[in-house]
């Protein structure tokens, strides 16, 4: 991972019209880490991966939430290996309306393949995405008006947090992850602004 990466207790202060501060919390991410799309995910119905509470025929799952910068849109994909070999793929995309209330506007899931999971194991694992139990690509850098992603990874017994404006900071060690996570879902960047 680049030099500048910084590993510990990451607190993203992130400049957008709602402000993400310790006290505005909703609980999806750890205590120490304030995320950008913490607030996001409970909203659209998603459940905290970090209190270890994977159910019993789950081995992992893997969250990748990428939040537009002023809360407009936000897109979950959630990949669930279970024990039977089984696994699966979803992304839910919101809309933020003027009431502040997420509407769902897209969802669709699928079944992945044994190689499919394979490959994402091992893009995790070369990146070094989940080598740190709390991780950021962006270093101490402050941004606006871009979009966040930020990444969880799920098991019986470790919980990983990294996140990277992804708009603005595109890791090449990171972006083979990302772009085979969002391929499977058929998640095109758009073409002007490298946004998913």
């Amino acid at each position: 991972m680049p030099k500048r990466q910084v590993f510990g207790l990451a607190i993203l202060l992130i400049a957008d019209p709602v402000g993400v501060k310790a006290e505005d919390r909703c609980g999806t991410y750890p205590e120490e880490v304030t995320g950008f799309s913490d607030c996001v995910l409970r909203d659209t119905g998603e459940k905290p991966l970090w209190r270890g509470s994977l159910p019993r025929d789950v081995v992992q799952v893997i969250r990748f939430t990428f939040t537009e910068g002023h809360l407009a849109y936000s897109k979950i994909i959630d990949i669930t290996e279970r024990t039977d070999g089984k696994s699966a793929i979803r992304l839910r995309t919101f809309r933020r309306e003027r009431d502040g209330h997420r509407s769902l506007t897209e969802q669709r899931s699928h079944a992945l393949s044994a190689q499919d999971l394979r490959t994402i194991d091992q893009l995790g694992s070369s990146s070094g995405t989940w080598d740190h139990r709390i991780g950021s690509w962006d270093g101490d850098e402050i941004f606006m008006h871009c979009e966040m992603l930020d990444m969880e990874r799920a098991t019986r017994t470790t919980y990983s947090f990294a996140s990277v404006n992804i708009s603005c900071n595109q890791p090449k060690k990171l972006m083979p992850l990302v772009e085979f996570i969002t391929g499977l879902v058929d998640l095109k960047p758009y073409a002007d602004r490298q946004m998913f």
